[in-house]
């Protein structure tokens, strides 16, 4: 038993359940070498041999070994073999390229696994600064996802921007672009965009004709004259935007309507001057109103929202432009009430189009034609939006 004892750690006896005959070993659990047993009841270390002892053989033989402390070994006893304490190897960095090392955290992690958002040991960083660490981490089935994800990301990023730089660099899809935008501003349907398209090359505009980039682009369908003025009105959005951020101040013109589908909507409009004082009225957004009640609180929360959403400071506005209804000029619940809690300089003006509407609808009254010609037609108008509210809910 000296061979054992010379270990002075716990030992525990391993069988194979699955034969008659045992393994008859002893593992010591932290350098992971095992004491073997035979029938001369003599021990060595070494890996475990099979043995045919019985059962009882080996309960006897396992309950001899005890567990003994470290402290207590003697001097003619040899000394374990402790594990070594491991540094992180500069030389990793170019074996393993993806590696990554971080001096003040004393760990290291893998790039790409990290970037592609994987979650394993090595890409939340460890200090376990072994080879083998970097040999396993290659072979996982993470890494090698996040090497093919990191492949695919970098040929689409080097595919979009070839395809940009051939679509800038092509007259016609810029003449294609242009086509959109005066189409936006005569208010003619996207639909008709590829005829207009063909129509200009019918009358051998030369700037259209090699509007075709590559086998599959050809800047000619509907979608691309809808993805064309959607790019443009962002672009001219956020330089509306921007002007309106940079402003000393402003004021804001809202008003509230519901279209014929019965969808509630705000129009947003902004009222700036520029260096030389003069007066400029940019539009900024329809606001749909997805809440069913549009009174004061819902207005503003919609309003305050995509302001801030632009980062346009509220404490510039001094101003509200409104319709004069009560939900916007409410004296306790009104719109231009809430702005006010937000910049209390800010005033209220009832807009003088709205004022004129009020006087001739007031003054038709008083004309009998007129109110005999909207007698008939109101109904219409009320069976209408009934008729589109029912198939809408």
């Amino acid at each position: 038993m000296h061979a054992l004892n010379a270990q002075r750690l716990p030992f525990y006896c391993i069988k194979n359940p699955q034969h008659h005959d045992f393994i008859v070993g002893y593992i010591r659990l932290s350098s992971r070498r095992c004491v073997s047993g035979n029938e001369a009841g003599e021990f060595a270390v070494g890996p475990l041999q099979r043995s045919h002892h019985s059962e009882a053989a080996c309960e006897s033989e396992s309950q001899s070994v005890s567990e003994v402390s470290d402290g207590e070994r003697t001097d003619d006893e040899p000394k374990l073999k402790r594990r070594k304490q491991t540094k992180f190897q500069a030389a990793w960095l170019d074996k393993f390229k993806w590696l990554r090392w971080d001096e003040k955290k004393n760990h290291m992690f893998c790039e790409i696994c990290r970037k592609q958002n994987k979650n394993n040991a090595v890409a939340d960083g460890t200090d376990n600064f072994r080879t083998s660490t970097l040999s396993r981490h290659i072979t996982s089935l993470d890494h090698q996802s996040a090497v093919r994800e990191a492949a695919l990301s970098l040929d689409f990023a080097k595919a979009a921007k070839s395809a940009v730089k051939q679509s800038t660099s092509n007259p016609s899809v810029i003449a294609a672009m242009r086509t959109a935008l005066y189409m936006a501003k005569e208010d003619i349907p996207i639909k008709k965009y590829p005829s207009m398209v063909s129509f200009l090359k019918l009358q051998d505009c030369p700037q259209i004709k090699n509007l075709e980039v590559g086998k599959n682009a050809t800047y000619a369908s509907r979608a691309t004259g809808e993805e064309f003025q959607s790019c443009m009105a962002e672009a001219i959005n956020s330089r509306i935007a921007e002007q309106v951020r940079n402003a000393p101040m402003f004021s804001v013109l809202i008003d509230e309507t519901t279209d014929i589908s019965i969808t509630k909507q705000m129009v947003v409009y902004a009222r700036v001057v520029d260096s030389d004082f003069t007066p400029h009225t940019y539009f900024l957004r329809n606001i749909a109103i997805d809440s069913p009640s549009s009174d004061a609180q819902t207005l503003t929360t919609y309003l305050v929202d995509y302001l801030q959403s632009k980062d346009i400071d509220m404490k510039k506005c001094y101003a509200l432009g409104s319709d004069g209804a009560s939900v916007m000029v409410g004296k306790h619940k009104g719109v231009a009430t809430k702005l006010k809690q937000l910049n209390p300089h800010m005033i209220n003006i009832h807009c003088v189009a709205h004022r004129f509407n009020l006087c001739t609808s007031q003054a038709s009254k008083s004309v009998p034609y007129l109110v005999v010609f909207e007698q008939p037609v109101r109904p219409v108008l009320l069976f209408w939006g009934k008729q589109i509210w029912q198939q809408k809910m």
